[in-house]
């Protein structure tokens, strides 16, 4: 099965254990809308995570444009990152060189899922009136 990110809503909410990202957040960001849909992205990874489940993004974004993303109470996951050198084609760059690196943010989703209600409609005027004694 393929799906598009955006219509993980299709899948049953908490059904993986794993899931992992190789530059499509990166891609979206590029896009229309890019906010709006990394955030639907994201709330949907998480919906389709597991308790104790873990997404992976490996991403060329620098923490300072993706944490703003990850590191939001309603994702329901703690964040942390890895970097890894990207390597070299060239054989003769020295390690001190190299300051291209990947970024591994390894988001592990709490056991216990707390379900974050959104706040109550107020109701209409006519129905906050007391009766009249």
């Amino acid at each position: 099965t393929v799906l598009n990110v955006l219509e993980l809503d299709k899948l049953e909410k908490q059904e993986f254990d794993f899931v992992i990202d190789k530059g499509t957040l990166d891609c979206i960001l590029c896009g229309e809308k890019s906010f709006e849909n990394v955030h639907k992205a994201l709330t949907l990874i998480s919906q389709i995570l597991k308790p104790g489940g873990v997404y992976m993004m490996i991403s060329y974004g620098s923490p300072v444009f993706r944490l703003n993303h990850l590191q939001k109470k309603e994702l329901q996951w703690t964040v942390e990152l890895q970097t890894l050198e990207k390597p070299s084609l060239n054989a003769s760059t020295e390690v001190e060189e190299k300051s291209d690196v990947h970024y591994i943010y390894i988001c592990k989703k709490e056991k216990v899922a707390v379900f974050v209600q959104p706040p109550a409609e107020e109701a209409p005027e006519d129905e906050k009136k007391q009766p009249e004694s």
